[in-house]
């Protein structure tokens, strides 16, 4: 397991240079970093250690997927380092397996975030090691955008729901995230704009429902939107309600405030 300021501090992308005098540089940079400041996220990855704006952020999305999770088994992809898996087992649920592809991450998660009914696994979120419809509620939040085939994520998701289950998502809107096309994070494969995560989740299911993006953006993200409403392609936007309707789902809207992400339902 790595230590906890290798787990917290923020890496730099891994294209870094191999040349010696880089090495004693990210070396030397590390150890100020250790003495001079407090742990930060690493890369993607959010530490509960660092309880900052970022952090309730993240858990925030947790709190709008736990209304789905009582009495559910629930598959957590991506967990990270396993603070929303564990809360999802507080909610009530029947059990929750927490997946990541870092062990770093996943041994993070197994040491500080231990309840009954909740276990970790690593494990490739583009192959899961479990057998067809073993989950009734499927977890993934800013995940998808770090895969490089997030369309084999989500067949695999499809493929490990029980019948009628859910997929509950969480992803970086592109207008706001990157309004200028490339990606300004070095650690997204591939983000989506509301058509193209749209499509993706179609290929497996029947149902889906986005809810847009309350955060507005710079006047670029405002632009897209205002063009994307005149296609008509807008997700669902609440309107003050503390509740709405989703097909057979009642749906509390109490934790999707100020979000920058899309949140898809979908089965």
């Amino acid at each position: 397991m790595a230590r906890r300021a290798d787990l917290c501090y923020h890496s730099e992308p891994k294209t870094m240079s191999n040349h010696p005098l880089s090495r004693i540089w990210r070396t030397l940079k590390g150890l100020y970093r250790e003495v001079a400041h407090p742990p930060t996220h690493f890369d993607e990855r959010v530490c509960p250690d660092v309880q900052d704006i970022i952090f309730a952020g993240h858990l925030e999305v947790y709190r709008f997927f736990s209304q789905f999770v009582p009495e559910k088994a629930v598959l957590d992809v991506g967990c990270g380092t396993g603070y929303g898996s564990h809360f999802m087992i507080t909610q009530g649920a029947a059990s929750v397996a927490g997946i990541d592809y870092a062990g770093d991450a996943v041994a993070y998660a197994s040491t500080h975030f231990q309840a009954p009914g909740l276990a970790y696994r690593q494990m490739n979120a583009e192959q899961l090691d479990f057998p067809d419809a073993s989950f009734d509620v499927v977890t993934t939040s800013e995940n998808l955008e770090h895969l490089p085939h997030p369309e084999r994520n989500i067949a695999e998701i499809r493929r490990v729901l029980r019948p009628g289950g859910l997929l509950l998502l969480g992803t970086p809107n592109k207008e706001i995230s990157s309004p200028w096309g490339r990606s300004r994070n070095p650690f997204h494969l591939r983000e989506f704009t509301y058509e193209e995560l749209d499509a993706l989740l179609r290929v497996n299911f029947r149902h889906v429902h986005i809810f847009d993006t309350t955060f507005t953006g710079g006047l670029r993200s405002r632009w897209a939107k205002a063009q994307r409403r005149r296609r008509g392609r807008i997700g669902i936007e609440p309107q003050g309600q503390a509740t709405i309707q989703i097909e057979h789902l009642a749906v509390n809207l109490a934790h999707l405030s100020n979000s920058h992400s899309f949140t898809a339902i979908a089965w």
